[in-house]
């Protein structure tokens, strides 16, 4: 029983990852995407790279859900989880100072992105577990 807590972790998160790819692409849409993109990273191209973010994270949902190359899709995710969670989610002056864990606000709570990073990390770390199209050695 406890060897399928890994599978049931693997789908969860894939299943998360694809519906936040499902609302970069309907809610926010992609041109939304692109303006946070350009915002927040001022990286040259937002465009694309608002689509490359929504096409990782769906994409690599999915091979989640179904465990199929799961340690490549999770290794992406991941990545883009943690440069989310430290440029977007954390306060720029760190999570020492005073009232800096507790944030008011769109950008505070960094609590769901600290965990999506780590269960992503564990799924990196540990495989598919039992019941993936293609099981992780």
């Amino acid at each position: 029983m406890k060897s399928y807590g890994l599978t049931f972790l693997r789908v969860t998160v894939g299943v998360l990852y694809l519906l936040h790819a499902y609302r970069l692409l309907t809610v926010v849409t992609p041109a939304g995407t692109a303006g946070f993109v350009a915002r927040t990273f001022g990286l040259p191209y937002p465009g694309i790279l608002a689509w490359a973010v929504i096409a990782a994270l769906g994409v690599g949902g999915l091979m989640l859900v179904t465990g199929v190359l799961t340690r490549g899709a999770a290794a992406v995710d991941a990545l883009i989880a943690a440069v989310i969670l430290v440029r977007v989610h954390v306060p720029p002056h760190g999570l020492l100072r005073a009232s800096a864990i507790i944030q008011p606000g769109p950008a505070g709570g960094f609590e769901y992105g600290l965990l999506l990073a780590v269960a992503t990390v564990t799924v990196l770390m540990l495989g598919s577990g039992p019941l993936a199209l293609r099981p992780s050695k």
